[in-house]
């Protein structure tokens, strides 16, 4: 699996609600629509890595951002931390997938 991307089916076929679903957009981008459970942690902000650093090892990651390049970056980054995480792609493929958004 090339920079550990899954399909909108694939993530919803996995997620679970002891998973965790990071955005890693900008917070203005978040704060026009996210996925209702997910977190906000900036990738582009220089303390992403100690922003993330005490996150559950235990658990599993699903990041998106605006079109997956952003959150396939923060995938990478956390994967080195020894996180499980992947990268689900887009916000609006993600809403149009069926995924519950807001405000």
């Amino acid at each position: 699996m090339a920079n550990n991307r899954l399909t909108s089916a694939e993530f919803k076929s996995r997620l679970t609600d002891a998973d965790v679903v990071l955005d890693v957009r900008t917070p203005a981008e978040y704060a026009e629509g996210h996925l209702v459970q997910a977190q906000n942690i900036d990738v582009m902000n220089e303390a992403f890595a100690d922003n993330v650093k005490d996150l559950d090892k235990d658990k599993t990651y699903y990041l998106h951002c605006k079109s997956g390049g952003r959150s396939g970056k923060a995938a990478e980054i956390m994967r080195g931390m020894g996180f499980d995480a992947y990268n689900v792609g887009g916000y609006a493929d993600l809403v149009a997938a069926g995924f519950a958004s807001e405000q």
